[in-house]
């Protein structure tokens, strides 16, 4: 693309997205934070730290890898973060800073299979999650989301993953529907271990994004991977990349290379809750220079599951 061609562009991206700017910040967002949800999938297996004796009685017994576990039926989870936005906007140029609030509540509904059919994986899932700024509060927004995700245990290290899902985001302050979404996606995921106390994981995924309005679909490429250590018996460092090819298909002219770094450490005081310290690095490299964007966020987060 010409020097002349990026201009008109530019512009034309300008005048149509000036009323969606906060819908185009606020599908980043959301997509900024999908991230950490790849990492879930991806250490299914990889179960770390190996516990002593004595804290086995507490949590149960704990192994870098080991034979698949019994599945509990239903599982419900919240999960409250509370982050520094260097970028809250996801602007180039121009930035500013804010705080962010995610609160994240939902569950997953795993029906028992037979026997011969243990290898194979099915969880229908639902979840609510509200993003509310301190200083943006216009940009405000909750999403209602219900799915299913289904895949094959290939072997105690290898699995394969596909998943649907229904998305419906909010305005906070009117309640006016503004965006709605499903998403297919498919991965690969492989658990490395490297001794009992030290884990890798990498894997790929293809995810496509059918939106409303459609300005925003798109096919996403993934490669992912990372490190887990246990500290100790109850803490557990984190390190994960990511590298995204999102292809716009409604837009031909937006191509966007997303970079994601985290790092995160977290302390598990028993089986159903755990807290973590983080931070998160996101650098979006678009085809639309006036896309671009980089954004550091660091913060906590506190996490309660039960399982039945």
């Amino acid at each position: 693309m010409t020097h002349t061609q990026t201009i008109f562009w530019a512009i034309i991206v300008l005048c149509l997205a000036m009323p969606g700017r906060a819908q185009q910040t606020q599908v980043q967002q959301q997509s900024q934070q999908g991230a950490v949800e790849e990492i879930r999938r991806a250490q299914k297996y990889v179960v770390v730290p190996k516990l002593s004796p004595e804290d086995q009685e507490e949590f149960g017994e704990q192994v870098v890898l080991t034979e698949k576990p019994v599945q509990p039926i239903f599982t419900g989870y919240t999960d409250n973060q509370l982050l520094f936005e260097s970028n809250a906007l996801l602007t180039h140029g121009n930035e500013e800073s804010d705080m962010l609030f995610i609160s994240t509540t939902g569950f997953g509904i795993q029906p028992p299979l037979p026997e011969d059919w243990k290898k194979v994986i099915l969880v229908f899932n639902g979840r609510f999650q509200a993003y509310r700024y301190n200083d943006q509060n216009q940009l405000n927004f909750h999403i209602y989301t219900g799915g299913v995700t289904a895949g094959y245990q290939v072997d105690d290290l290898l699995s394969v993953l596909t998943g649907h899902s229904y998305n419906i985001y909010y305005n906070e302050e009117s309640y006016d529907k503004f965006f709605e979404e499903t998403d297919h996606f498919i991965s690969v995921n492989r658990a490395i271990p490297i001794a009992d106390d030290l884990a890798a994981f990498v894997g790929a995924q293809v995810q496509y994004r059918n939106t409303a309005p459609a300005r925003f679909s798109r096919m996403e490429y993934d490669l992912f991977g990372g490190v887990r250590y246990a500290l100790d018996e109850k803490w557990v460092a984190q390190i994960y990349e990511r590298a995204e090819y999102q292809d716009y298909v409604a837009n031909f002219t937006r191509h966007d290379w997303n970079l994601q770094s985290v790092l995160s450490l977290t302390h598990y005081f028993n089986e159903w809750a755990s807290a973590r310290i983080m931070g998160h690095y996101t650098y979006n490299n678009s085809s639309i220079n006036v896309l671009d964007y980089q954004n550091f966020e660091s913060g906590g987060a506190i996490t309660f599951t039960a399982q039945f």
